[in-house]
């Protein structure tokens, strides 16, 4: 049995910009239990084949909503969509939050506030806008 993974590379193509890469993961099984299964990168010939040095052991459930390897591609694609989606969202907030706090940095100036907590900032959440 097959389990699938999609992941990317982003290398930096000089002038051209950036490049982006997205690899599908093939992993394969190692032992199936009752709730799920042992998972491993590195499809082994034989019993008596030299393992490598480094290698990937992962747990997968059976049941659960997010996994690491999912038994088909279309699922893969689903999850690797969704995970970029959500990280997508993610930093979004966090790169607005940060703007808030350079907003605020800013209209405080030079001088430090006293101690900390003096100064309230209220931002609009849709506009960004200090108020």
């Amino acid at each position: 049995m097959e389990f699938y993974r999609y992941d990317e590379m982003v290398s930096d193509a000089g002038f051209r910009g950036q490049q982006v890469i997205i690899t599908c993961s093939t992993l394969y099984l190692l032992k199936e239990t009752p709730c799920g299964y042992w998972i491993t990168d590195f499809k082994p010939e034989s019993e008596n084949e030299m393992q490598p040095v480094r290698q990937l052991h992962k747990w997968v459930s059976k049941t659960a909503r997010k996994r690491h390897a999912y038994p088909t591609k279309a699922e893969a694609w689903l999850s690797y969509n969704r995970r970029k989606y959500r990280q997508h969202r993610l930093l979004k907030n966090q790169l607005r939050r940060i703007e808030v706090v350079l907003k605020a940095i800013l209209q405080q100036g030079d001088d430090p506030p006293d101690r900390f907590g003096t100064q309230v900032v209220h931002m609009d959440p849709w506009s960004g806008e200090l108020k």
